[in-house]
């Protein structure tokens, strides 16, 4: 690739970055503007994730739980909370169906290659509860008794079996 070539991509990847960055910024403007509701008017809530989701899509933005907190009037901290149970709220089932659809969205783009397949699982584990399992098996049956690695044990170090009462503690070290 020529130099003038390497100069002219440059440009152009600037000039996507800048775009990008004009969306978002533009993106989280319009969200700062969503009325936010009381967290226990129903109605008030649905409106705000609505509205949420609907800029989301007519921004071309993926949804995300700062970006659906931000509609709540609140944090991602508070909101994960309200969830949990640890702050009582009476919409806590409603905004629990607005975080579901953000999971589905997340879980949809990760399997599709829609998303950095480690940061995809990094937000899936922190932030849904999926995490890695693994199967351990056994594949030999037969496992030795304890008595028999005690014995193993004794034979590999050569160590002779004496009983506490045949040895003389109260004779200190002989020399």
């Amino acid at each position: 690739m020529k130099e003038a070539e390497k100069k002219e991509l440059m440009k152009v990847n600037e000039e996507l970055q800048r775009d990008w960055n004009k969306r978002v910024f533009a993106h989280i403007r319009k969200l700062k503007a969503i009325s936010h509701p009381s967290p226990n008017d129903s109605d008030g809530v649905k409106r705000a994730c609505e509205t949420y989701f609907d800029l989301c899509e007519a921004d071309g933005m993926k949804p995300s739980i700062s970006g659906l907190a931000s509609a709540l009037g609140t944090n991602r901290e508070t909101l994960m909370k309200w969830l949990r149970g640890e702050i009582s709220i009476q919409t806590a089932d409603v905004i629990m169906e607005y975080f579901s659809m953000i999971e589905i969205f997340d879980e949809t783009a990760l399997k599709d290659n829609k998303t950095n397949a480690v940061a995809g699982l990094f937000n899936m584990k922190n932030n849904y509860g999926y995490r890695d399992e693994v199967e351990h098996r056994i594949i030999d049956d037969k496992k030795p008794s304890n008595a028999e690695i005690e014995q193993m044990y004794r034979d590999k170090h050569g160590i002779i079996e004496a009983q506490p009462h045949e040895i003389d503690y109260t004779e200190g070290d002989k020399k």
